[in-house]
């Protein structure tokens, strides 16, 4: 980001993406200033279930990544809340 302008760059969240796809993709046009399209199927590959951590673990991580995630939450100005 040290070499283009911070309005060059489209951050999506893949929380919005998954439930909205057809939103995200109007938004990635709109960013690339392309005209509408609409996709017939939005696919979802590689859906997975996953096993929840263990509360513990879960808890390190929090604290070892808190500090970089809010970082990166100011930087963007944008709310990820990976709690």
């Amino acid at each position: 980001m040290s070499l283009f302008p911070q309005e060059q760059f489209l951050i999506l969240k893949s929380e919005d993406f998954y439930p909205n796809p057809k939103g995200s993709m109007q938004k990635v046009l709109n960013f690339l200033d392309l005209p509408e399209y609409e996709l017939l199927e939005y696919k979802n590959y590689h859906a997975g279930n996953y096993v929840q951590i263990d509360s513990s673990m879960g808890r390190r991580l929090r604290d070892y990544f808190g500090v970089h995630n809010q970082r990166l939450e100011e930087y963007l100005g944008m709310k990820f809340n990976w709690e």
